[in-house]
C-alpha cells in the first residue's frame, strides 16, 4: 500500500515552472510547433539553440526525471543533429563571404601593383569601400534572410527529429501539469 507521502504531488517552484515553460517554448519554436516570432526570428531561434541545453540542465537539478527523459527519448540527439546542420550552414556562408572578400582584396592588390598611374588609388579605395559595405550588408541582407528561410524548413527537413523533440515537449507539458 503506498504511503501518504508518495500519493502527494511534488510541488515545483515558480522558477522551475518558468524554466520548463522556456524549454517548451524554445523547442516548440525550433520544431515549428509554435508560431515564429515576428521580431527578429533568426535571433530568437539562435538563442533557442544556444540555451536549450542550459535550461534543461537547470531544470534537471530540481526535477531529476527531466535529464534521463531528454537523453532516453532521443530528443537530445535529434536536437543536436538539427543544431549541427544549422551550424554547418552558417559556417558555409561565412566561408563563402571570406573567400569573396579575399578575392576582392587580391584583385585590388594586383591592380595596384600593375597600374602605375594615380587612379590605382581610386581602385584601392573602391575595393575598400566594397569590402566595407559588403561586411556590413551581407550578414543583414543576405545571410540573415537565407538562414531564416532555412530555419523555416526545419520541420520538413528533419521530420523524424521533430517528432522525437515533440514527444519530449509533450512529456514536459504533462510533467508541468502534474506538479
Amino acid at each position: 500500500m503506498p504511503s501518504k507521502r508518495s500519493k502527494r504531488k511534488t510541488k515545483l517552484s515558480t522558477g522551475t515552472k518558468e524554466n520548463i515553460d522556456t524549454i517548451i517554448t524554445e523547442l516548440s519554436i525550433i520544431i515549428g510547433r509554435k508560431g515564429w516570432p515576428k521580431d527578429e526570428p533568426g535571433k530568437v531561434l539562435g538563442d533557442a539553440f544556444k540555451n536549450v541545453d542550459t535550461h534543461i540542465a537547470a531544470v534537471s537539478l530540481a526535477v531529476p526525471r527531466v535529464d534521463p527523459l531528454w537523453y532516453e527519448s532521443g530528443a537530445r540527439e535529434a536536437f543536436l543533429k538539427i543544431r549541427r546542420n544549422r551550424k554547418r550552414a552558417i559556417g558555409f556562408l561565412i566561408t563563402i563571404a571570406v573567400i569573396i572578400a579575399l578575392f576582392v582584396l587580391a584583385s585590388a592588390i594586383v591592380a595596384v601593383l600593375l597600374i602605375d598611374d594615380w587612379y590605382k588609388w581610386i581602385i584601392l579605395l573602391g575595393a575598400a569601400l566594397v569590402l566595407f559595405l559588403g561586411s556590413s550588408s551581407i550578414p543583414k541582407y543576405i545571410m540573415g534572410p537565407y538562414m531564416v528561410k532555412r530555419d523555416l524548413e526545419i520541420p520538413e527537413k528533419f521530420k523524424s527529429e521533430c517528432v522525437l523533440i515533440n514527444i519530449f515537449v509533450k512529456d514536459l507539458i504533462q510533467l508541468r501539469r502534474k506538479s
